[in-house]
């Protein structure tokens, strides 16, 4: 009877190794913390297993971003803006991981998106190795656009930016999945897939658009798929800008 007693106290006494938390006998997750009470020593079959839950766990996961993102993104930046961020990854940070992955591979794969007769200079070839680093420049320059046509909905610069960034993750995801695949098996001209990004992403954040701001939801996708198509000539225009001042300086 004793030795019955002590075990249950040594049981009921039990420690989180997170949190530290105090846990009873069959309590599979800290109350505390929401770790699993049944750890052991690490395996390799348990790092398995949590990359693929990450994968494909409709709560929180790489798939349901996906989906979420595909579906209705509006929806998404909207209820994160509202306060209900715990269901969702974070927009800024989803976006410089995915364009930290993107640069990396363009750079491995040997992407350029500059194509032209004469030698690029230093900018031009940094830019041809590190293409989606424009877009931290392209999101607070449309969510600038946003608010200034969207101002009736009383959002502040930075609750634009979460549906500006939350685009921009489908636009480099559609990068990484499907045209730099292509374009490394195919070799076709970037011009063509920068035209084809442009058309699909300007359409893509129309209906974001659509679901972010009130109001007739056509007047709202048209505005935003206009604001993102005047996005890209606007980008080509800082490329080249930046590009003839630095060769204005070179000549100093």
């Amino acid at each position: 009877m004793d030795s019955l007693t002590s075990t249950g106290a040594v049981q009921a006494t039990r420690i989180c190794l997170d949190c530290g938390g105090e846990l009873l006998p069959r309590q599979k997750f800290c109350p505390e913390c929401g770790q699993r009470t049944s750890l052991s020593r690490l395996t390799l079959h348990e790092i398995v297993h949590e990359f693929l839950h990450s994968l494909v766990h409709a709560d929180r996961s790489v798939y349901a971003l996906l989906r979420s993102l595909l579906l209705r993104p509006g929806t998404v930046a909207r209820e994160y803006v509202l306060g209900r961020r715990r269901r969702y990854f974070g927009p800024f940070a989803t976006l410089a991981v995915l364009i930290g992955v993107s640069t990396v591979l363009s750079e491995l794969l040997g992407f350029e998106s500059i194509t032209s007769s004469a030698p690029l200079n230093a900018v031009q070839n940094f830019l041809n190795q590190h293409v989606d680093l424009v877009v931290f420049v392209e999101v607070p320059l449309l969510s600038v656009a946003c608010v200034g046509l969207f101002r009736a909905d009383g959002y502040t610069f930075a609750e634009h930016t979460v549906l500006v960034a939350y685009a921009f993750c489908l636009r480099v995801l559609l990068f990484l999945v499907l045209l730099l695949p292509y374009w490394y098996l195919f070799r076709s001209n970037p011009a063509s897939i920068g035209y084809a990004v442009a058309i699909t992403w300007s359409a893509y954040f129309g209906f974001a658009a659509s679901q972010f701001y009130s109001g007739n939801r056509l007047l709202c996708a048209l505005k935003g798929a206009a604001l993102a198509a005047l996005l890209f000539p606007l980008q080509s225009q800082i490329i080249t800008a930046i590009a003839v001042g630095y060769n204005m300086l070179q000549l100093l």
